[in-house]
């Protein structure tokens, strides 16, 4: 089954990074999902197109982090 997506924008920044957040459902601490974040956008510009840079980060805190701040934009 897959999952769903949500968007959020800042509402007073003009940001260019996106950030992608990946996770499962439940938490546990082996593979518990992955962010990416960077200037890259998921089209074809941005994945083929375009010099694009996005690094992708799997440790825990990094998830953690990245879906705290998501949740409070």
């Amino acid at each position: 089954m897959f999952g769903r997506i949500i968007m959020r924008i800042h509402p007073k920044q003009n940001i260019h990074a996106k950030i992608y957040i990946f996770r499962e459902e439940v938490y546990h601490p082996h593979g518990y999902g992955s962010v990416i974040t960077g200037s890259g956008n998921l089209t074809e510009a941005g994945l083929e197109n375009n010099f694009e840079f996005n690094v992708e980060l799997r440790y825990d805190d990094n998830i953690k982090f990245a879906t705290e701040t998501f949740e409070k934009l």
